[in-house]
């Protein structure tokens, strides 16, 4: 059981890397208005808001790699903020990926918690 809690764990972070980033980059070509201005034109830093959920989950994702739960979890935190604060503008397309890496949280305390458990039996 270890061993698919611990598949699972990666696919969870993995599809949420994927999807931060398939999001960034539909978001910075993709027209937001009917006048065809694109994410580039209204954004007044360029592409660093699209790459700071990338990041977020590239580091969560290294984290799963190299077992450290701590960084999973200062991730997940960070990526929640950066979602909560850009809720109205582009957190929600997001939402998914949050989705994702709180449930790979879940589980990765869960694992930890079961072999910790069996360790001590």
């Amino acid at each position: 059981m270890n061993f698919n809690l611990k598949r699972v764990l990666k696919i969870l972070v993995i599809s949420a890397s994927i999807w931060s980033f398939l999001i960034g980059c539909w978001l910075w070509i993709t027209p937001l208005t009917n006048s065809g201005s694109h994410f580039s034109d209204k954004s007044n830093f360029s592409v660093v808001p699209l790459l700071i959920p990338i990041i977020i989950s590239l580091i969560a994702m290294w984290s799963i790699f190299k077992p450290k739960l701590l960084v999973l979890t200062s991730a997940t935190l960070l990526f929640l903020i950066f979602w909560i604060l850009s809720t109205f503008s582009i957190g929600l397309f997001y939402t998914p990926a949050l989705i994702l890496l709180v449930l790979a949280l879940i589980i990765a305390i869960v694992e930890k918690w079961l072999s910790n458990r069996l360790a001590l039996k």
